[in-house]
């Protein structure tokens, strides 16, 4: 990766590595608890669906993403800056539909100008995982020269990242949010380990009775 870094021109940001299947799969862990009805576990780990327009296809495109809240606002960041999919999107188009738990609205996505906003929402990402983000953020340092990154040093890292502001918006969304076409899953996988529990005490209450010595007269 550094080598790629290091022959791309300096004006021009390096394309973002092609994802293993595993980490793709792994990604898309999120979006399948959405589809399931599970969204309020996904909400629990500030997990988030982002709806977003293709700025090359136009169809809604469905991206799980963390998040931070701070008052009315979201924050998103995107550790990839500009290259991301889903920053092209919404910078083609910034209206979008968000899902988060069990709500649904529409919102308006604008990258955050000003660094002491920027600021903000890095600290509240690193406040909250600071063991994560050093994951995050140290390798990004470590690129550029510079000492592993700590809760002082997020000033010198802003440049480095793309922070998204969501604002809540009236009306109903444009955009449709991510179909639960999965919600059958819960239901069924409830009822299989109910219906396997029950196979489990009958077997061994069969098993018993056949090993229990018959009684003499």
């Amino acid at each position: 990766m550094l080598a790629m870094m290091n022959s791309t021109p300096s004006s021009v940001p390096a394309p973002p590595p092609r994802q293993s299947a595993a980490v793709r799969w792994f990604a898309r862990l999120p979006l399948l608890a959405y589809r399931a009805g599970l969204g309020g576990l996904a909400d629990a780990l500030h997990v988030l669906v982002l709806t977003t327009r293709g700025h090359r296809s136009g169809l809604a495109r469905a991206n799980a993403l963390e998040y931070r809240v701070h008052g009315s606002r979201i924050y998103l960041l995107s550790t990839w800056g500009e290259q991301a999919n889903w920053v092209r999107d919404l910078r083609a188009d910034p209206s979008v539909t968000v899902q988060r738990g069990g709500q649904v609205f529409a919102a308006l996505a604008e990258p955050v100008a000003q660094q002491g906003e920027a600021l903000l929402a890095l600290r509240l990402f690193y406040g909250t995982g600071p063991f994560l983000y050093d994951s995050i953020f140290s390798p990004m340092q470590a690129l550029r020269g510079r000492t592993a990154v700590s809760e002082r040093g997020l000033p010198g890292i802003i440049g480095d990242f793309t922070v998204i502001r969501l604002t809540p918006q009236p009306g109903a969304p444009v955009l449709p949010p991510l179909a639960g076409d999965l919600r059958w899953i819960p239901p069924a996988a409830g009822m299989l380990t109910t219906a396997g529990a029950v196979l489990g005490v009958a077997l061994y209450a069969w098993h018993s009775l056949r090993a229990r010595p018959a009684d003499r007269d």
